[in-house]
């Protein structure tokens, strides 16, 4: 990330915020909301909303929850916001200070709070990028909605697992199955999420590109904008990663959106990072090409 953008400046780039809450409700004594796993994720331009989490209640009225009863007192709910930029960026920092009160159905419906303090990763709301995750997610990709393009990521994430210590195995198990169906997350390969939450910035310029090799080996790199963005001015830069060190490095500034790239040689595995004409960095991904034709992969973390 450019470090002259603070994450308040960044949050300027989005339409509004999606809030996607698993929390737990402990009533065995006094009535308790922990955090089970949170995702705030800023939607850009062309990026259609989620669909709400909603079950019937009584007569005709619709609740923007699902439930899951562990026991007569131990209750995990479900649900997902929309919310202002404002509110996205409120949300995450009261997270991140362990308590958060939010309003689901018009009612102070809970105050959510962290089992155990979270550390924020990267710290000081520092974005990392993360590869698209459309076809398979690894590390933190795995447990979020698959998007086509980058993303920047912060997360919170509970060390200690507090979370987790809060939880028999069988509520461990009910939990995650009760997330995958509602959620479509896998966090019983990932529970080192249980507990966490994670603010996530989608390509806020982009929202495709394709590159394809030509019979000579040239690349040719097409850029999809979203609504009322502009990737001219910014840079492409492609380095051709090779087992005993890397290849040729190139760098190109961006004044079309379809563009024929020159190429020394046919790339083994192609990395290709773009930079927005602030020179933050937006997409960055990896593609083996086969013949004519590429396949993306993921760059951080580990498959599971």
């Amino acid at each position: 990330m450019n470090s002259n953008y603070s994450l308040d400046e960044k949050a300027k780039e989005y339409l509004d915020t999606e809030i996607t809450l698993l929390f737990l409700v402990d009533e065995t004594t006094n009535k308790q909301e922990f955090n089970l796993f949170t995702v705030i994720e800023f939607r850009p331009e062309d990026q259609e909303k989620s669909e709400l989490i909603t079950s019937k209640g009584s007569g005709s009225k619709i609740y923007n929850v699902k439930r899951l009863k562990l026991s007569n007192k131990r209750f995990v709910y479900v649900s997902r916001l929309l919310v202002s930029v404002k509110e996205g960026l409120d949300i995450y920092r009261s997270m991140k200070a362990r308590n958060c009160n939010l309003t689901i159905d018009g009612i102070n419906f809970f105050d959510l709070k962290n089992a155990g303090v979270l550390t924020e990763e990267p710290p000081n709301e520092s974005l990392v990028i993360i590869p698209p995750n459309l076809l398979e997610g690894t590390s933190v990709g795995a447990v979020l909605p698959k998007r086509k393009m980058s993303s920047k990521v912060i997360t919170l994430m509970d060390l200690e697992k507090k979370t987790l210590a809060m939880l028999t195995t069988k509520e461990r198990d009910d939990i995650t199955d009760f997330a995958n169906k509602e959620l479509g997350i896998e966090l019983r390969s990932y529970e080192e999420y249980i507990g966490a939450c994670i603010l996530r910035m989608p390509n806020p310029i982009l929202r495709k590109m394709h590159e394809k090799l030509t019979i000579n080996s040239d690349l040719i790199l097409e850029l999809f904008e979203r609504k009322g963005k502009s990737i001219l001015n910014g840079v492409v830069e492609l380095n051709d990663k090779r087992r005993l060190g890397n290849g040729f490095v190139i760098r190109k500034k961006i004044d079309k959106t379809r563009l024929l790239i020159t190429l020394p040689y046919k790339p083994n595995c192609l990395h290709t990072r773009i930079f927005d004409a602030n020179n933050d960095l937006i997409e960055e991904c990896e593609n083996y090409f086969n013949s004519h034709f590429n396949i993306s992969i993921g760059i951080v973390g580990e498959k599971r």
